[in-house]
């Protein structure tokens, strides 16, 4: 997993702040995972088992990452 993290921020580089949307899941690989909109108004899944607590606000990466089929969804 991509765990780098930011010095100042103790953030992982790469995730966003996961909004309060309904679970779904993965349409490959059948993880959970939340929709969110990317600051270009994407969308974009966030892997739920990346979840992590920051100043009181739910952290996660994109689901790309851990996803076996990630790349082939992924529009980078």
């Amino acid at each position: 997993m991509h765990d780098q993290l930011d010095l100042f921020t103790g953030h992982r580089t790469g995730e966003y702040e996961v909004p309060d949307n309904p679970i779904r899941k993965c349409l490959s690989c059948q993880a959970d995972i939340i929709w969110t909109k990317t600051g270009n108004d994407k969308a974009m899944p966030l892997s739920v088992a990346t979840i992590e607590w920051h100043d009181g606000k739910r952290y996660a990466l994109p689901h790309f990452v851990d996803c076996p089929q990630g790349k082939e969804w992924s529009k980078r």
